[in-house]
């Protein structure tokens, strides 16, 4: 819920969207943190922030104060979300806009690279999987594709079949280890 006594925000718009969400327009009440076990006091008001954070305290009630890092009981990261990939950025509370720059500037420049990889090993991961083998061996099989150069996964197979080679656990048996060859080969 949401205790605010002014025309709905751009975040309250959003939250709207959820069936539970409820506004309720007019001033904060202590009875409003009854059954909360989350809030948030971001009020214009850092008085009342801090006195929503104490009340919170007593409540054992986790409390984000945002005009006061010292008295929040937790933070909340920047989080880009794009397919597969989460990645979730803080500076501790000391500047959410620095965090976003920061998310953003990972969102745009670095995850666009991983989502190959995660598409593949989406892919070849449960066959891997099926094939039985001990978990040091799959482990050490998931990593090999997850630290490959991107440029080799897309590349030729032969650089990749040689990579592969080099790098698949020296301990798989000739017929496990061309299935697995061949799986990633496909796949890539």
């Amino acid at each position: 819920k949401m205790v605010a006594p002014s025309h709905p925000s751009e975040l309250e718009l959003n939250l709207q969207k959820f069936a539970a969400f409820m506004r309720l327009e007019r001033e904060f009440e202590e009875a409003d943190l009854n059954d909360c076990a989350l809030v948030f006091a971001a009020t214009s008001n850092p008085q009342l922030n801090e006195h929503i954070a104490t009340l919170c305290e007593q409540k054992n009630c986790l409390c984000n104060v945002a005009s006061s890092l010292e008295k929040s009981q937790f933070i909340v990261p920047a989080l880009s979300k794009q397919n597969q990939i989460s990645v979730a950025v803080s500076t501790n509370g000391i500047s959410p806009t620095l965090a976003q720059e920061i998310r953003n500037s990972l969102a745009n420049s670095i995850l666009p690279q991983y989502q190959t990889k995660v598409k593949i090993l989406a892919k070849v991961r449960p066959l891997i999987l099926k094939l039985g083998l001990p978990s040091k061996i799959n482990k050490n099989i998931l990593e090999t594709v997850a630290t490959a150069p991107i440029d080799l996964l897309l590349g030729n197979k032969e650089d990749l079949t040689e990579y592969l080679n080099l790098h698949l656990p020296s301990g798989l048996n000739g017929e496990c280890r061309e299935s697995i060859l061949e799986m990633l080969i496909n796949d890539c």
